[in-house]
């Protein structure tokens, strides 16, 4: 999926900011069978989302993927702060079944257990590169107009839990995500 390089530096900016956390989880959300309408498959997520919100104090970072080969999904990233009354695994194992509850739910019973686990990960650059593995950075016009392929939840937690980022940081990010990339320097006049 091509997007702008400024599209994908904010996400990737986001992501940096966000202050490291033992309670940090990856999801990928699938439907059953070819998922093409992109609208109605963000619909869906924002429900989860919105439901899993009202249970759950966290931070949200989704990315969609599967449009080119219409088999749209999306990896998710949940990250939880302490203080936390369990372990790692154990929040795992409980808010994994209510992920997987609430999305069986929303889809109507259109997905399948084995694509839709819950995995504990380190936030570090190679889980940035495997949540951007399908955008394809390129020198165009800011996305106005279309469906953002990126989003993030609960913006008061995430203000209270982010850290400067540096312009040199996010370089040296992207430069990890994409190693081939054209350099991008705008022309001033």
């Amino acid at each position: 999926m091509t997007s702008s390089i400024e599209s994908v530096r904010r996400f990737v900016k986001q992501f940096l900011a966000l202050r490291d956390t033992p309670y940090c989880f990856h999801q990928t959300l699938t439907f059953r069978g070819d998922m093409t309408d992109r609208k109605g498959a963000k619909n869906a997520l924002e429900g989860l989302l919105g439901v899993l919100g009202k249970q759950f104090y966290m931070v949200s970072l989704f990315t969609e993927q599967g449009h080119d080969k219409k088999r749209i999904h999306f990896h998710v990233l949940f990250l939880f702060y302490p203080p936390q009354h369990q372990t790692p695994e154990a929040l795992r194992k409980s808010f994994g079944a209510a992920v997987f509850k609430h999305w069986y739910r929303i889809t109507g019973g259109q997905v399948v257990r084995h694509g839709n686990r819950i995995r504990l990960w380190k936030k570090e650059l190679r889980l940035l590169k495997y949540l951007l593995r399908e955008v394809n950075p390129l020198a165009t016009k800011k996305e106005r107009g279309k469906a953002l392929w990126h989003g993030k939840r609960n913006n008061k937690l995430i203000a209270a839990q982010t850290v400067p980022v540096t312009n040199k940081q996010i370089r040296a990010a992207m430069d990890y995500c994409f190693p081939n990339r054209d350099v991008y320097k705008p022309i001033k006049f």
